[in-house]
């Protein structure tokens, strides 16, 4: 492995560590509580995985760019691979935050009604 390749290695994973795994932790809180504060929680966490999501590729990009930067062509598909399945998660989580806002949503229609008769 390269000294570059290393180092992206290591953004990647304090990127995993500090945003990805936290997104991941408040979407399953979402699906096991579907509340509104923990929609909101989980949507936070999506927002914010995103936009240092984006500050890493760019991280990433000057670190490739570097004029003394070390990295072969396989390492630079596989570091492609890793965004491309962080970007995946990222999608995934932001369409379940959207599937539990629905669910909310008609729970909450739902409690409407009961309230209604009683």
């Amino acid at each position: 492995m390269t000294d570059t390749y290393n180092t992206i290695l290591t953004v990647l994973d304090q990127y995993s560590v500090n945003f990805h795994i936290p997104m991941l932790e408040s979407v399953l809180l979402l699906q096991d509580e579907p509340t509104r504060a923990n929609l909101n929680a989980a949507l936070h966490q999506c927002d914010l995985t995103e936009v240092r999501g984006e500050v890493i590729i760019d991280i990433l990009e000057r670190l490739c760019n570097r004029e003394y930067a070390s990295i072969t062509p396989d390492e630079v598909d596989k570091v492609r691979y890793e965004m491309a399945e962080l970007s995946v998660s990222l999608n995934s989580c932001v369409v379940d935050c959207a599937t539990m806002a629905e669910v909310i949503k008609a729970e909450e229609r739902e409690a409407r009604k009961i309230s209604k008769c009683e």
